[in-house]
């Protein structure tokens, strides 16, 4: 997993595989540092942020194997029992965090480089598909406010105006990764990056099908499953 040059949420969801994937063959994870990353990172930030140990200069793996492929598996649980989820979050807590924004529901939709065309088209979900998603989370959770975390302009999301609906556009990201953790409620995109906030979470988890599959205690949200590609 070292030499990546994606984003923070994929190199970041990689480390914590290969760290699950160790303990369940019985290896050591010996970490390397972020290095490059797309989007212009902060990288020293960011290996901070994370709180995983770096290896010493001088300790080298001994062993050296291909990409997990736990990665894409359906029996994602099995690597994920409560002691490695403790672990990854014993790093991640090991270092300070930004304060978060404490919502009550944070909804993650991914967007930037994600449209209904081209290289990530497979991650795009409309936004009227989120609607009655909305509508069930008022339903579940009638005191709860919701906020939609993003990459945009507020026009771009003129479908889900709505009511007691709130927006955090183009936000800080270790701080909007945060706020996704401390969630009381937070529902995932097809991305890395609020994947990984929900490995981290010990809220409520509503999960939008994806390669990467759910833990088994996540709220599958079957109305996301097949949302892909479908007009703005």
């Amino acid at each position: 997993i070292a030499n990546r040059i994606d984003g923070f949420g994929a190199q970041y969801l990689a480390k914590i595989f290969a760290i699950a994937w160790c303990r369940y063959i019985g290896y050591e994870y010996v970490d390397t540092p972020f290095q490059t990353m797309a989007h212009d990172q902060d990288i020293g930030s960011l290996n901070r942020f994370v709180g995983i140990p770096h290896a010493p200069d001088t300790l080298k793996a001994d062993i050296v194997e291909p990409y997990p492929n736990i990665i894409f598996s359906r029996n994602i649980n099995i690597f994920f029992p409560p002691p490695v989820l403790q672990k990854i979050k014993r790093y991640y807590y090991s270092t300070p965090k930004p304060r978060p924004y404490y919502d009550d529901i944070v909804i993650h939709i991914r967007r930037g480089d994600v449209e209904t065309t081209g290289k990530y088209k497979d991650r795009f979900i409309a936004n009227a598909a989120y609607i009655p998603v909305i509508k069930r989370l008022q339903e579940t959770y009638p005191n709860y406010k919701i906020c939609i975390y993003s990459q945009g302009e507020p026009d771009d999301f003129k479908e889900l105006q709505l009511p007691g609906i709130s927006f955090n556009l183009n936000g800080d990201t270790a701080r909007d990764f945060h706020s996704m953790v401390k969630a009381r409620v937070l529902v995932t995109s097809v991305s890395a990056f609020s994947y990984v906030a929900a490995l981290l979470s010990d809220e409520h988890v509503w999960y939008a099908p994806f390669w990467h599959h759910p833990l088994k205690h996540w709220t599958v949200v079957s109305e996301l499953a097949h949302a892909q590609h479908k007009p703005k």
